[in-house]
Formats: structure tokens, C-alpha cells, sequence
């Protein structure tokens, strides 16, 4: 055969030979995601059948999926197993403070800027005042108000986010039936793959330095000042609460166990008081010396999951939730100043939380008693 055919031949094979590559390359690489997906399981918001919660269980037993700390270093290969049990936490994965692309708000939600990130830049608190807050005749009044962990989550589902606890909707019918005082709520964002760290206020947690009283402090002299002097808000702790769920709850009640002069009324949803070394968490809560005059407990029955497996972890749970609520008792602290709410079936989401807030915003900010009956 001429040598021009035989190079035309090669020339026209090629393509066909190029194409093969591609599929072969193709197909190795989509192997060896499968094998990716087997050897590190998908954790964090939506992981395993715990819908909203979050990487931190998997984390502290030594999940290979989370690569690295809030302060960017390894994770141990092995982390030592320990007595107490482990539940997932909301979503460490970075969020940014929602914008004007989060989906419809119920209501007047407002953004006020306040320094303090990890960046050093600027933090946006959302800020949601009750219906008729700029109405004529309300121009003088001034409203309690509820300071929230882990904003993305409340008012709005962000892509970044697994649920809402619908704290827009529901305050807004809380307050038109009468059943709850008009009350400012304030969403504080947590800072990404900080928040482990950000809101840990002991070193209870293995492999995270504790920096809680750092949040605590830019709560206490940065964002209440700033929403005082820009909503129009009652002051003194009878009428200042905080609040948040799990490492949220956390960071809120050792905020208001600190600085009972600002804060005294207490939201605290699923405290992770299990997670890691629950002897530290139990010697942290007997060396407070001082409780909110309100607070509100709620847990689920299934903090961990469904699995019947995981029956003991999550009876370790409610009962370190209930042991804290007796603590409470014993302090003085009768049935109108604490509640306790165990959900039967409830894990650790968003959608627990949610269904469980009617009870603690009308428990914490009940209306007032009218006088004249």
C-alpha cells in the first residue's frame, strides 16, 4: 500500500482513537468517585437520615470525610473513642450572612452591620421587628428583644443551609393571636468553619479550642449596644434574651450564666451536653453560679437518629437535658420561670426546632396580664 494511504488511514483512526481515550479516562474516573463515596461517607447539613444536622458527631468519632479543624489543621487519623456519646451539631460549612437573594421573609426584616469577623471585616445581623414597629401611633414604643445563634437558619433557607426554624412566620402569628409580646428578634450569623470553635466556650469538644468567651464578649460590647442604639429596644435583662440550638445553645446559655446583667431570659434547643467529654460539660454547668430568671429546654427523643441503635446515645441526651432542668429546680427556679418540652421521635434539625417554638416564644415572652380583669 502506497505510504499516503497508509498515512491517510492513520489520519482518519485518529479521531476514533482520541475518543476511545476519553470514554476509558471517563470511566476510570467515575470509579474511583464511587470508591471516594464508600471509603469517606458524606457528612455535614443533610447527612444519613439526621436531615438538618451536621458534621460535628461524625467529626469527633473520627469520621474520614471532615479533613481539617476550624483552624485549618489536620485532623488526627484516629481520634480516641470516648464514654460519652456523640450527636451531630448544626452545620459547620461556611454560610454567608443571607442577602437579598434569600427567599421571602414574613414580615420587616432589617440588616445592621456590626465589626467582628474572623476577617477582621464586618458581621450583618438580621434584625426582624414585629408587625406595626413604624406605625404613628408605635413611635415611642420600645419592645423586649431575642438575640439568636446560627441567623442563616432562622428566617430564611439559604442554599448553604438545611432548614429554617420559620422564626419570621411563626412570631408573626404568635403576635396576632395575642399570644406572644411583639418582640424584636436578632439573627447572629455564625462565622463558617468557625463555628465550632466560635461558639465552644470549654475545652469539651476534642481537637477544638474553645473560643466562646471571645463570641461572648463581642455579643455583650459590640452587637447589643449597636442594635440598642439602632432599634428601638427595652433594656435591663428582664427583657433581653439569647438563644440558639445546640453549640448555639450553648454559646447563649453560657452568655446570660456570665452577664446576667444583660441577659435573662434563655432559648435553649437540643444542648449537645453528650458530645465529646460529657464530664467537662457536667463540671461547666455545676460552676455556674447564676441562671437566667426564664429559660425554656427543649430536646428530642432522637437527637442522634432513629436507629434503634442509637436508643442509649440518645437517652444520654434528654437525660443530661434533664438533669440540667433539675439543677434548675434546685436553684429555685419554679414551673414559670422553666420549661422543659422532650419530644417524642425529634431529632436534631431545623424542623424540630421549628415545631417547637410556638411553646418557647409564648413561654419567654408571654403577653402581658391585663390589669382590669
Amino acid at each position: 500500500m502506497p505510504k499516503s494511504k497508509v498515512a491517510l488511514a492513520v489520519w482518519l483512526a485518529l479521531p476514533l482513537v482520541v475518543l476511545a481515550a476519553l470514554i476509558w479516562a471517563i470511566s476510570l474516573s467515575q470509579d474511583s468517585r464511587d470508591h471516594m463515596r464508600e471509603e469517606y461517607p458524606p457528612v455535614g447539613a443533610g447527612a444519613n437520615d439526621t436531615g438538618g444536622v451536621n458534621a460535628i458527631g461524625e467529626l469527633a468519632s473520627g469520621n474520614k470525610a471532615n479533613h481539617g479543624t476550624p483552624e485549618g489543621r489536620p485532623e488526627p487519623a484516629e481520634v480516641a473513642p470516648t464514654p460519652s456519646p456523640v450527636t451531630p451539631e448544626p452545620s459547620p460549612t461556611p454560610a454567608p450572612a443571607p442577602h437579598p437573594a434569600t427567599p421571602a421573609i414574613l414580615g420587616d426584616l432589617r440588616r445592621l452591620p456590626v465589626p467582628g469577623d474572623p476577617s477582621g471585616g464586618t458581621t450583618e445581623l438580621l434584625i426582624w421587628v414585629p408587625p406595626g414597629y413604624d406605625d404613628p401611633g408605635s413611635a415611642t414604643k420600645t419592645y423586649p428583644v431575642l438575640y439568636l445563634h446560627d441567623g442563616q437558619n432562622l428566617f430564611g433557607t439559604p442554599s448553604e443551609a438545611p432548614g429554617e426554624w420559620r422564626v419570621d412566620e411563626t412570631a408573626t402569628d404568635l403576635t396576632a393571636r395575642g399570644v406572644m409580646t411583639p418582640t424584636i428578634i436578632v439573627g447572629i450569623p455564625h462565622h463558617g468553619v468557625a463555628r465550632i470553635s466560635e461558639y465552644l466556650p470549654i475545652p469539651a469538644i476534642p481537637g477544638f479550642t474553645p473560643k466562646g468567651e471571645t463570641h461572648v464578649q463581642w455579643l455583650v460590647k459590640e452587637i447589643v449596644p449597636r442594635v440598642s442604639a439602632a432599634f428601638r429596644v427595652r433594656t435591663g435583662p428582664q427583657n433581653t434574651g439569647v438563644g440558639g440550638s445546640s453549640l448555639g445553645a450553648v454559646i447563649a446559655l453560657h452568655a446570660a450564666t456570665t452577664h446576667p446583667e444583660t441577659f435573662g431570659i434563655v432559648l435553649a434547643e437540643s444542648l449537645p451536653l453528650r458530645t465529646g467529654e460529657g464530664a467537662v460539660w457536667d463540671a461547666w454547668l455545676a460552676s455556674r453560679e447564676s441562671w437566667p430568671s426564664r429559660i425554656y429546654l427543649g430536646v428530642g427523643e432522637a437527637e442522634t437518629g432513629t436507629d434503634p441503635a442509637n436508643a442509649g446515645r440518645n437517652l444520654a441526651y434528654v437525660d443530661a437535658v434533664r438533669a440540667l432542668d433539675q439543677r434548675l429546680k434546685e436553684a429555685g427556679l419554679g414551673p414559670a420561670a422553666k420549661l422543659l418540652i422532650v419530644e417524642p421521635g425529634a431529632i436534631h434539625n431545623e424542623a424540630a426546632w421549628a415545631r417547637r417554638l410556638p411553646q418557647a416564644l409564648t413561654f419567654l415572652f408571654p403577653p402581658p396580664v391585663d390589669s382590669t380583669k
